[in-house]
């Protein structure tokens, strides 16, 4: 999970369509949930190629890069609404977010996992009291204003439920090695709150496949590269002197692949070269032990260098 910026100016063209403000105004006032229609909020086409797309995932695309909202795994995303447009689980009496059906600050793209298949679904736990119908403005029309995702109305609920969009991730969870060692488990940090660990919780981001994508495209390649370092310093192809300089360029690279937003598991890449504790518990702890202090001391020297 990733920090995101989205122009909420720039929203599929669909949700400005005047039929598409009538069909709110519908659904808002007069609880039509009939008129919510998935047509809408998806924006499906053809391609060249005969497959059906969507219009409001391309454009969800455009800034999480292809990648799930929560999970960060490349797939054809769900268009998941962050509230749930219909019903919400553990409130009977609650009838939904309808009005936010078509809200695109409501929108993220999701994976099936982390959405339907034993993830969040209509899931939406909170701290506080929950929002029950819209706002209308003076002249009996809903106020959009209230319906952003990031408006004290909607925020007073106190979501457990972290938005990628609002909440930076960095604030709320890291990452630990696994208590079997086999994957890369992410952990709530924020004690008092806890969103981090319900977020968590609620997509389901410690599922076995997902901790071991992590091990096995972030970890271990940088596992790898270290080992074949002091591989060189044993055949002598480098000397002892410049295996600094050689670890130097595994964790320049390891710094510039915390940078590419573009790559899966954004979040992981940051937090391993956040500081030299992270470093140590996600990298360090895993190397042969007479590895240990020289690669510790080598990227504390890297950070002192480029430290800005």
């Amino acid at each position: 999970m990733r920090f995101v910026v989205k122009d909420l100016d720039d929203q599929p063209d669909i949700f400005l369509k005047q039929r598409t403000l009538d069909d709110l105004e519908e659904i808002a006032q007069n609880l039509r949930f009939d008129l919510i229609k998935d047509r809408i909020y998806k924006d499906t086409y053809t391609d060249a190629k005969g497959k059906t797309q969507s219009r409001v995932r391309d454009k969800l695309n455009d800034y999480y890069l292809k990648k799930c909202a929560y999970c960060e795994l490349f797939c054809k995303a769900e268009i998941e609404h962050y509230r749930p447009k219909k019903g919400v689980i553990g409130d009977k009496n609650h009838k939904g977010y309808y009005w936010l059906c078509y809200e695109w600050s409501n929108l993220v793209p999701s994976c099936r996992y982390c959405n339907t298949e034993g993830g969040k679904g209509n899931q939406f736990p909170i701290k506080n009291v929950r929002v029950t119908a819209p706002v209308f403005d003076v002249s009996g029309k809903i106020d959009k204003t209230h319906s952003l995702a990031n408006h004290s109305t909607l925020q007073s609920e106190k979501p457990y439920l972290l938005h990628p969009e609002i909440d930076n991730p960095a604030q709320f969870l890291t990452f630990r090695i696994g208590h079997d060692k086999k994957g890369i488990e992410i952990v709530g940090i924020d004690t008092t709150t806890q969103r981090g660990q319900q977020t968590i919780k609620i997509c389901n981001l410690n599922r076995d496949d997902l901790q071991l994508a992590r091990l096995k495209n972030v970890i271990e390649p940088i596992l790898n590269s270290i080992n074949n370092m002091f591989e060189l310093l044993r055949k002598e192809t480098i000397v002892n002197s410049k295996l600094g300089d050689a670890l130097g360029i595994v964790f320049k690279q390891a710094f510039e692949n915390s940078l590419n937003t573009s790559k899966e598991h954004t979040l992981l890449r940051q937090t391993v070269v956040k500081n030299i504790n992270s470093f140590d518990e996600l990298i360090v702890s895993q190397l042969e032990p007479n590895q240990k202090l020289i690669v510790k001391t080598a990227f504390q020297s890297y950070l002192n260098r480029h430290a800005t």
